[in-house]
């Protein structure tokens, strides 16, 4: 311990002869980390920390980084380095000339960016054993390992060093050059022009090869693109051929040399075929001489040969077409023009595709081989488990699906149905992170306790609401899978949680926080008497008067003709009293607006806000005046030229401190906030990798306001995000 005694003082003292009285200095608090909160996950190689220290502190350093320290604010933060794997947070504080451990056991991991989507095309380096697909959710292009399974990213849209300015778009078309250097893939531009451009396999950079810019764009814009073939024997460097999804069109000839872009020089494409309405689709090249082209047409299904040298040095000709077929051998699968998901099998000349319009349970996967016109049924559900596949390419035999729990396994195809059943690979998964012990379906609500910081997530499948505080989980209350709790608020001054059941819209539960004793607090009745209210659609709390605000429906019959069905009631959480707010009113006056998720109390302007699917309105902000039932367009798209969308902002939570509404999007996966003033919008936390793990389909939010974190819960991937208000970083603590 160390004591200051003022010198004068002390002289005083001893020249008396009497001992100076010990003064002890007021130790120093030791500095807190706010974000993360704990234990966490990230896809980024640095991650900001951010937390609190008291003036004595001098020093901070985080796995040996330096922090920053804004003294103003009696904060500090550091950007660390991430390795692969598990990173322990080391925190060293120095407090006058002393350096002490700050006790955390957070523990940061780091993967590679997450996998959210597989493209049906896929491209193969088979020196290399690597398979590049694009992830159309992500907007990324991956590489992965097919022998260690390790992937990487190429090429990411959603990040700020490597993204193009004109594209918007990355669709799933994707083939490699014979160096195994090169990616050639279609897109799309802000403008929504189709365009084709490379992408380059060692530095990512991007050349446009067809787009605005190009003499004969016009053929690409008028036939749009459906696949791209890649042939490395036609033409100085290589061709490109392009199928089109529109009805009568030709593919296209792209000679990657000269950059010449022709029609291919075929007969009328219904002559070809013989029947109306020709869509080249698919090709499929079985040589460096023949090319197959298949497609719907009225009528089914059909599939010609290319003789790509018949019109080598020879001048208007048209090329060679052989082996036209319009009808296949259907016994043992459905054909293919009733399947919606391809994938060519390029190194064995067939096109794989899921069979799901079965008369039986178990939808079918089966092959065309392209050069016989056979049809094969290979696979199953009931011999493999691929009910949870959502999509899947064929990458040298093998068939790589993704399920949706966002794992992607492989199995090889065999020849045909029968044993043996092929032995399902898992390839890559989302790494766990949290409690093992919360397992979630659908978690589309999260609420948060700004005095005890206890964070409660919901999940809608299981009717489970969980409890975490101070990084620990627990299971606060189990309401049943039938229960389906949707619309949910927290009530501090009461310590309850208020949940309205979704499947009937007819009951509203309450569970004590403390004891996780659930009750039933509305149930209204069947026959409707209670205002003739059909079901709610969602609550919002007013903690001061202790009244929720319930959106509902009112039923059909009991509105006037031409009225519409929604309207505001308050319900008195102490008397269960019903106090009409808003009735139905004149379609004619104002639309019939319900929430299409969130509603929230703005306790500054005595209004309920939510937000209404509708893109004529411009998919609004509806704002109802708690006093008078005033309706009316809070924001919109409509009302001002703004490049955040409200389309799809379906999770709301109240930042009072900073006058505004913070909302999730699930139009482009980010957060961003609505001035309670103006309904001008601002971004929060953009979808791009600089702000940490990307969103997949955020819904519910909630807020500690004091520490400057918002949780946002993700059903898209079933992971519960925090995220940093101060920068709009992101991570993922449970999952």
């Amino acid at each position: 311990m160390k004591y200051t005694i003022p010198s004068i003082v002390a002289a005083g003292f001893l020249a008396a002869g009497c001992n100076p009285v010990e003064t002890p200095t007021a130790p120093v608090a030791s500095p807190t980390v706010i974000f993360p909160s704990g234990s966490a996950f990230t896809d980024q190689s640095t991650l900001e920390i951010r937390g609190a220290a008291a003036d004595g502190v001098s020093g901070i350093t985080v796995n040996g980084v330096a922090a920053t320290f804004d003294r103003t604010a009696d904060a500090w933060h550091v950007d660390v380095p991430l390795t692969m794997g598990d990173n322990p947070l080391d925190i060293q504080a120095t407090i006058g000339s002393a350096t002490r451990d700050v006790a955390t056991s957070a523990v940061i991991t780091r993967s590679e960016p997450l996998i959210y989507d597989i493209g049906e095309a896929s491209a193969y380096d088979a020196v290399n054993n690597i398979m590049y697909f694009v992830d159309r959710t992500s907007a990324q292009i991956i590489a992965l390992n097919t022998v260690t399974k390790a992937h990487s990213t190429v090429y990411s849209q959603k990040n700020p060093d490597q993204a193009d300015s004109k594209l918007e778009y990355i669709d799933s078309e994707i083939v490699l050059s014979s160096d195994g250097q090169i990616l050639y893939l279609r897109g799309d531009t802000h403008s929504g022009d189709d365009i084709v451009f490379s992408v380059s396999v060692a530095d990512g950079s991007v050349t446009y090869l067809i787009d605005d810019t190009h003499t004969d764009f016009d053929l690409l814009d008028t036939n749009g693109v459906s696949q791209i073939a890649y042939n490395a024997a036609r033409g100085a460097a290589g061709r490109l051929y392009i199928s089109s999804w529109r009805a009568n069109s030709k593919p296209l000839v792209y000679d990657i040399d000269s950059g010449a872009l022709a029609v291919m020089a075929l007969e009328t494409m219904s002559d070809i075929v013989g029947a109306s309405a020709p869509e080249p689709e698919h090709l499929v090249l079985q040589s460096a001489t023949t090319m197959s082209v298949l497609g719907q047409r009225r009528g089914g299904f059909y599939s010609f040969d290319v003789d790509l040298a018949s019109c080598d040095g020879v001048a208007n000709c048209t090329l060679t077409t052989s082996n036209v077929r319009t009808s296949f051998d259907s016994s043992s699968c459905i054909a293919p023009e009733e399947s919606h998901d391809f994938s060519i099998d390029v190194n064995a000349n067939r096109l794989i595709y899921e069979d799901f319009n079965r008369p039986t349970l178990s939808d079918f996967y089966c092959s065309l081989d392209v050069p016989t016109g056979t049809i094969s049924r290979i696979l199953a559900d009931n011999e493999v488990d691929l009910d949870n596949a959502n999509r899947f390419t064929v990458v040298d035999g093998d068939l790589y699906y993704l399920n949706s729990d966002y794992t992607l396994d492989r199995l090889t195809i065999p020849d045909s149905t029968g044993l043996p059943i092929p032995v399902v690979e898992n390839i890559y998964a989302i790494p766990t992170i949290g409690s093992p012990d919360v397992e979630v379906g659908t978690p589309r609500q999260v609420l948060a306790d700004p005095s005890t910081e206890t964070v409660f997530w919901i999940d809608r499948t299981s009717g489970k609401i969980y409890k975490r505080l101070e990084d620990n989980w627990t299971t606060l209350a189990d309401l049943g899978s039938t229960m389906s709790p949707e619309s949910s608020v927290f009530d501090a001054q009461t310590d309850q949680l208020y949940l309205l059941e979704d499947s009937s819209g007819r009951i509203i539960s309450q569970v004590d926080v403390e004891t996780g004793a659930v009750s039933t607090l509305l149930d209204l009745p069947d026959t409707g008497a209670d205002m003739d209210i059909n079901r709610i659609d969602a609550i919002a709390l007013n903690e001061v008067e202790q009244v929720l605000y319930l959106a509902v429906e009112f039923y059909y019959d009991s509105v006037p003709d031409g009225f519409g069905q929604q309207g505001l009631v308050q319900l008195n959480i102490a008397s269960g009293e019903l106090t009409m707010i808003a009735g139905a009113i004149d379609a004619e006056d104002f639309d019939d607006l319900r929430p299409s998720f969130d509603m929230v109390f703005d306790v500054t302007n005595d209004r309920v806000l939510f937000y209404y699917s509708s893109s004529s309105l411009g998919n609004p902000i509806v704002a109802i005046d708690v006093d008078d039932g005033t309706r009316w367009l809070f924001s919109t798209n409509n009302m001002f030229i703004d490049p955040i969308s409200t389309s799809n902002a379906r999770g709301h939570v109240m930042d009072i401190a900073n006058n505004r509404m913070l909302s999730t999007s699930q139009n482009d996966q980010s957060v961003f906030g609505i001035d309670l003033d103006n309904g001008m919008r601002t971004h929060i936390s953009e979808n791009t990798l600089d702000n940490g793990v990307l969103l997949r389909q955020p819904k519910g939010i909630a807020i500690l306001a004091d520490k400057s974190l918002a949780y946002i819960a993700d059903e898209g991937v079933d992971a519960l995000f925090e995220m940093d208000l101060t920068t709009g970083e992101r991570v993922i603590i449970q999952h």
